[in-house]
């Protein structure tokens, strides 16, 4: 196995800020990948949405940059911008040529300084969000049910409990008050990150850190206090939900609570959602969808939570005169037989083997290599597992699969979520008519219709 060896520099500035550098003089750019350690999960509860509400408003402008030009001076030069929120947080990054790194880091230092939080900008970018979520939500098929799913699974009120986007109302709620105290809050130096990837040294790297950054200061409003999602126990009882939307097939989704990321078990249960559906020889597409064809559709990924614990999901649509019955009994039987027997010799070190590929393909750009050293600095408390993490799932044994299956994936711990196909509703109709939000309440052992 090759050892990832990424030399790594870090220094924290005065106010706060952590700066970490990865020099790759040999790359044709600079990735400048700043990390805020505030997602949807530190949302207050009836202002679900902020997070990435304030991803948009971040591009409004400053004192010194006009709306709309922090995008237009990037791209100018031959670089690219973009940012995403999700539970934990939130991120803003530029990939530029190597003489157009102040510039970038000029940008970012100034949304932070000084961003233009004003009534005009709010009411803007609340009806961008608002339209966003009718796009992506609101008017297609299965649109709303990644935030059902997460509803079924956590508490009413926990961090984990709604998707980023938020709620309508939340939304329409927002004070330009409560989004200057959201940003005094979070949007400050000493909770953030800087990571510099590419053709830069260490040196100029905090140099440069320095020069733009260390004027900032931090308001005098207290830090956000994170929330502590605590430790969920293993579901009971099967709980069920069910939904009814106009769509093409029912929707099942089998989850699981499961340890958070970055834990060793963690590393065996990535391995498994590769035993399981990773390319066509995956154990359950090959079952499901190419030899018996009773799915349309099979995919198995975890969330990725880092606080408290995290979600390991199935999820897959029957095909027609097949059911849901069909998938989750041909699910259990393969979950089963990894948790009795392990995977094969030969599987196991075919699907390692694509991992170790994956892992040093999606690490050479440098915009992904940042954000990934980004990610084990916050999410996993060490940049340098940015090295390690590969090295600890290519030791994953056979006996460790069956453990973390028989531990984690048991059958009477799984939650099931199911969308079915409405039949007073055709499809024809469904790209067209808002899917109407309904809340999902979770009873053991009983199974609702909504």
């Amino acid at each position: 196995m090759l050892n990832i060896t990424y030399p790594l520099s870090e220094r924290t500035l005065d106010n706060g800020l952590r700066v970490i550098i990865n020099s790759d003089l040999s790359a044709p750019a600079v990735a400048v990948n700043l990390w805020y350690a505030v997602g949807s999960g530190d949302e207050q509860p009836t202002a679900s949405g902020f997070a990435h509400l304030f991803e948009h408003l971040m591009f409004s402008g400053t004192a010194q940059v006009a709306a709309g030009e922090h995008l237009a001076a990037i791209e100018a030069v031959g670089g690219q911008v973009n940012a995403t929120t999700n539970m934990d947080r939130t991120n803003y990054f530029e990939t530029v040529p190597p003489h157009a790194v102040e510039l970038a880091l000029w940008l970012e230092a100034e949304r932070m300084r000084s961003l233009a939080v004003t009534s005009s900008n709010l009411d803007t970018q609340r009806e961008v969000v608002k339209e966003e979520k009718r796009q992506r939500i609101d008017n297609v098929p299965y649109g709303d049910l990644f935030g059902l799913l997460l509803r079924h699974n956590f508490p009413t009120n926990h961090p984990y409990g709604h998707d980023t986007i938020g709620e309508m109302a939340d939304l329409d709620a927002a004070s330009i008050d409560m989004v200057r105290e959201f940003y005094e809050r979070w949007y400050r130096p000493d909770n953030a990150t800087l990571v510099l990837c590419g053709a830069i040294s260490a040196a100029d790297g905090f140099r440069l850190a320095d020069h733009y950054f260390a004027a900032v200061r931090n308001p005098a409003t207290p830090r956000g206090v994170r929330k502590n999602t605590g430790v969920l126990p293993p579901h009971e009882n099967v709980p069920h939900a069910t939904v009814e939307r106009a769509v093409p097939l029912p929707d099942l989704s089998l989850s699981w609570r499961v340890p958070p990321i970055g834990t060793p078990d963690d590393s065996v249960l990535d391995v498994i959602a590769a035993l399981l559906t990773a390319g066509q020889s995956g154990r359950l597409y090959r079952t499901l969808v190419r030899e018996h064809q009773v799915a349309d559709s099979i995919a198995t990924f975890g969330l990725g939570l880092a606080r408290g614990g995290s979600l390991f999901v199935i999820s897959g649509r029957p095909r027609p005169n097949h059911s849901t019955t069909e998938m989750t009994d041909m699910i259990l039987n393969q979950l089963n037989d990894l948790a009795t027997n392990g995977p094969r010799e030969n599987e196991l070190e075919r699907v390692l083997a694509n991992v170790e590929r994956v892992a040093f393909t999606s690490l050479a750009p440098v915009d992904e290599r940042a954000d990934a050293i980004n990610a084990a600095a916050l999410l996993l408390g060490d940049p340098a597992r940015v090295n390690s993490r590969l090295t600890e799932v290519m030791q994953v044994s056979a006996a460790d699969v069956s453990r973390v299956a028989a531990t984690w994936l048991a059958p009477e711990h799984r939650a099931v979520f199911m969308c079915l196909a409405t039949e007073a509703s055709p499809y024809a109709s469904a790209m067209l008519a808002p899917q109407v939000a309904t809340k999902v309440e979770t009873h053991p052992a009983q199974q609702e219709t909504i």
